[in-house]
């Protein structure tokens, strides 16, 4: 081989190791470029964008504000009529629940004070129901001054009087604080009292007896709500 041909053969080789790899460097440059300029471009454009919203917003503020101040008397007005629209809507509450009686209470009240026994009265020391069934026994009754677990009431409900029955019972008094002889003690300590037995007429559980002398029921197996 001559030297021309070996020169001709190693220009040849470095022209095309050369040309390759500066024509994909500035290929890769060229997208490089063009990406930074695209985003660029894209966020002058939201600045753009965001720039004359803001604008128009202080625009339209400032328009509203001279209608602000020359408004004060319709203002007044309006506000004098939401107090009266306020004040009808106090006759109609929203909050109201559609499927509750607000007034069932009320008319409860007054049909138990029309038509069960001891409705008008207004004293009473508790309401009795019976240890059964729960069943309301009595709506006035008192507590005994010295039993505290038993209450007597004229107006038993739901109550039933065997009066074919007669219990006998000794009822002790409680001592006198003066001083007497001792037959006399216990003369007035004891005292014999005959009684009616009563029954609950739901789940005929005995609740308590009728004394006959007073026609007064002493209830003794109950539960006592206080009232």
């Amino acid at each position: 081989m001559s030297s021309f041909d070996c020169q001709m053969f190693s220009s040849d080789y470095d022209g095309c190791e050369s040309d390759s790899s500066s024509s994909s460097d500035l290929c890769y440059d060229n997208r490089s470029v063009n990406a930074i300029e695209i985003s660029k471009a894209k966020a002058m454009e939201f600045d753009e964008l965001m720039n004359k919203e803001l604008d128009l917003l202080i625009r339209s503020v400032h328009h509203k504000a001279p209608d602000l101040k020359t408004g004060k008397k319709q203002n007044k007005n309006l506000r004098v009529r939401f107090k009266k629209d306020h004040d009808d809507d106090d006759d109609f509450p929203v909050d109201k629940d559609p499927l509750c009686d607000y007034e069932e209470d009320e008319a409860n009240a007054k049909w138990v004070q029309e038509n069960l026994p001891g409705g008008t009265s207004e004293k009473s020391d508790a309401i009795l129901n019976c240890p059964g069934c729960m069943s309301v026994l009595s709506l006035v009754s008192h507590r005994h001054p010295h039993f505290k677990t038993q209450y007597y009431t004229e107006y038993p409900i739901n109550c039933i009087v065997d009066e074919t029955q007669i219990i006998s019972r000794t009822i002790s008094k409680p001592q006198n604080a003066k001083k007497s002889s001792e037959s006399s003690l216990k003369s007035n300590r004891n005292v014999m009292k005959e009684y009616h037995p009563v029954t609950c007429k739901v789940c005929g559980n005995s609740v308590g007896c009728k004394e006959i002398q007073t026609n007064m029921i002493y209830f003794n197996d109950i539960l006592a709500s206080h009232s």
